[in-house]
């Protein structure tokens, strides 16, 4: 048995916010781009491919690496759009783990 990744009380208080202090990995625009699809695809494509709680459990902790990199990731051109982007496959991502854990 493993042990839970995230507790479903911490995955629901999550909070995404804009790195205002600038730090964080500074990346291309593309490369921010590219990384918030793939949170996108992991949220809305992956995991519905899960079959049994074992899958959904690996799937999770993918989705906890991929939103932890892109939550670490800053962008010095991108738009108000792009940073919109990014905050809703956080939230979504952060919604589906929620449910993933709780069954």
């Amino acid at each position: 048995m493993t042990a839970p990744i995230m507790t479903i009380a911490a995955a629901a208080e999550a909070h995404y916010t804009i790195p205002a202090d600038g730090k964080g990995e500074v990346v291309k625009v593309a490369d921010f781009r590219d990384e918030i699809d793939h949170v996108f695809r992991i949220v809305n494509v992956d995991f519905h491919a899960c079959v049994g709680a074992d899958e959904k459990a690996r799937w999770v902790e993918i989705a906890r690496r991929f939103t932890t990199k892109l939550r670490g990731m800053t962008c010095k051109r991108a738009t108000a759009y792009d940073w919109r982007q990014r905050e809703m496959a956080l939230d979504q991502a952060a919604t589906r783990i929620t449910k993933a854990l709780l069954g």
